[in-house]
């Protein structure tokens, strides 16, 4: 996995950015350890391709604040 377990859970990278850990499907829904992601059959104005289905996501970093086009 991308993000190690006991990892932090906020820290700043080289650009002074600070970076917050997401945790997996498994740690949110210990139970299943997946989420439903799709349209369901019966939602209005669902297209053909918008299937559901089970998605599982591994712990992974994101910015704690919005970039600006300045900053990028």
């Amino acid at each position: 996995p991308f993000v190690k377990e006991g990892s932090p859970k906020r820290f700043k990278n080289v650009v002074g950015m600070e970076m917050v850990r997401i945790p997996s499907t498994r740690e949110q829904y210990p139970k299943k350890g997946t989420f439903t992601m799709g349209s369901p059959a019966d939602e209005k104005a669902r297209r053909a391709n918008e299937k559901q289905h089970e998605v599982e996501l591994s712990a992974f970093y994101m910015g704690a604040h919005e970039v600006t086009v300045g900053q990028f």
